[in-house]
């Protein structure tokens, strides 16, 4: 106890603008820290792991950094244009080409994991499959799968889905608070079973469908107890269970595939072990990644760690 009493003391000295290094804890890793230079971020917004194990990270300058699994910076490159806003979304196809939900130019792209472009699909549009603003992008064999918002009465707060060519083939939901409609859909994620979770973020909730796009459950509400929700901003899914960035609450949920609640880590601050506003969460290897927006970090630990008690 002493030591991670001496540990949150020494990095709440540091503050929130300083360097993060890379922590040496037994539980609790840190990488980044406020800054321009790479290897530090601006708001991180969205990360992604790629089938080999390293983590893509893009911020609100545009650049999209990797790094390795320990976080270790490797190399940067940066997204056409950001004049207008940055990307929100990011994503891996099977075959290892990085997806980007490209937010406000209303498109995605897909790059080489090395950070060549290959694709670019979509456009800002009155009608679907138009675009208005593109917030997440996850993909399987065949498809694209793409989060979107906007539009009068939320039109455009729905699921796309489209070939690997950017052909359009099917849609679902609509702006609404009822089961199957969405309040600014944040996130997707897809799981061994071919179901697909989306993070309906202003409706504090998480919806699950199948591939078609019929509704299979619904969970969450507003508030802060174990299975409330206060705007879900990311998911991650495992072969047992949902992970939840809640930009709202600072913390990380998680859940059975059914929605059932286990357990949280995490709450409001400064130090290691603390969030704010944490963006997203991403996994590999049983570490989750979570990207700690307003302390320009990244932070990573064990899923063992939603076995301590509350």
């Amino acid at each position: 106890m002493i030591k991670y009493i001496c540990f949150f003391l020494f990095i709440a000295f540091l503050g929130c603008d300083s360097e993060i290094s890379i922590i040496d804890d037994d539980s609790i890793h840190s990488f980044g820290g406020r800054g321009s230079i790479p290897g530090m971020f601006n708001k991180p917004r969205a990360a992604a792991i790629s089938p080999n194990g390293n983590i893509y990270v893009v911020d609100m300058t545009g650049r999209i950094q990797v790094f390795n699994s320990q976080g270790k910076y490797l190399f940067l490159f940066n997204t056409p244009a950001i004049a207008k806003g940055k990307p929100t979304g990011l994503g891996f196809t099977p075959n290892g080409n990085l997806l980007v939900a490209d937010t406000h130019y209303h498109r995605i792209l897909c790059y080489t994991p090395q950070g060549k472009q290959l694709l670019s699909f979509g456009k800002y549009g009155a009608e679907q499959p138009d675009f208005i603003y593109v917030t997440d992008v996850t993909a399987d064999e065949k498809y694209y799968y793409i989060s979107q918002y906007g539009g009068a009465l939320g039109k455009f707060d729905c699921i796309y889905k489209f070939d690997y060519e950017g052909n359009f083939v099917a849609s679902w939901g609509q702006g609404g608070n009822k089961p199957g409609e969405f309040d600014r859909p944040m996130s997707l994620a897809i799981d061994q079973y071919e179901k697909i979770y989306v993070a309906d973020a202003c409706n504090h909730r998480i919806q699950k469908f199948d591939k078609q796009g019929n509704l299979i459950a619904v969970w969450g509400k507003i508030g802060s107890d174990l299975g409330d929700l206060s705007y879900p901003y990311g998911v991650a899914v495992t072969s047992n269970a949902l992970y939840v960035s809640e930009f709202g609450n600072n913390r990380i949920q998680k859940f059975t595939l059914d929605g059932e609640a286990i357990s949280y880590f995490g709450t409001s601050g400064r130090v290691i072990g603390m969030f704010a506003n944490p963006w997203d969460v991403v996994i590999t290897n049983s570490k989750l990644f979570i990207v700690d927006a307003l302390n320009h970090r990244i932070q990573y630990f064990s899923q063992s760690i939603f076995n301590m008690e509350k």
